[in-house]
């Protein structure tokens, strides 16, 4: 990426050799395997702080020129790869605040978690935004589509109960700009998201 950088560009996946690196980066195998536990929370959050930076960048990339949909593919594959990181880190942060004693459970730490729930709503919500978007094309938004369905509800489990209201009905609004072979699948993760008990991070309080 630095390199790719200091040439005055970023990797494409127009570019052959750029999809190599890009698609290995993004290869699910990069986070392991779950179960997910208290032990696979350093890999993970350290995962995510690069994706998200080079994240940032893209996104950087994009709106600087929206019209002309630059660095669109990647931003939409990288934002895409975050919302698969996070929920893979519900569980491990379940497991660890179980861990912990109530000694433990101190302010600081309370504010860290609070925080991680923000992020979790906002990625989702960021993932739903950008597959409604106008410039956002068919084949990315049934990307997201599919992206959407298959880790909501891993995202939503470490969410507020009132965050996990206004996401599924983010859902069921967007389905009306889906395929049919996308809607029946998003409405049952929005029935399910709204069906959630408040359990594990959702209770902290």
């Amino acid at each position: 990426m630095a390199q790719r950088q200091a040439q005055g560009a970023l990797p494409r996946l127009s570019d052959a050799a750029d999809a190599r690196v890009l698609n290995q980066f993004w290869d699910d195998v990069i986070l392991g395997q779950p179960p997910y536990t208290a032990n696979d929370v350093p890999s993970l959050q350290d995962i995510a702080g690069k994706g998200n930076e080079f994240f940032r960048i893209y996104a950087a990339a994009l709106f600087d020129r929206p019209a002309a949909g630059a660095q669109l593919d990647e931003y939409i594959r990288f934002q895409a790869f975050l919302a698969r990181t996070e929920a893979a880190t519900v569980p491990a942060l379940t497991d660890h605040w179980t861990r912990l004693s109530d000694e433990q459970k101190d302010q600081v730490r309370h504010q860290g978690l609070f925080i991680k729930r923000e992020g979790l709503h906002r990625t989702a919500a960021s993932l739903i935004k950008t597959m409604l978007a106008t410039h956002v094309g068919p084949a990315n938004r049934d990307y997201l589509a599919g992206v959407l369905a298959q880790h909501a509800l891993a995202l939503a489990a470490g969410m507020t109960s009132a965050d996990r209201a206004e996401i599924a009905a983010m859902i069921r609004q967007a389905v009306r700009s889906l395929p049919p072979t996308r809607q029946q699948a998003l409405k049952e993760v929005a029935d399910a998201m709204a069906a959630m008990p408040c359990e594990g991070l959702c209770a902290v309080r």
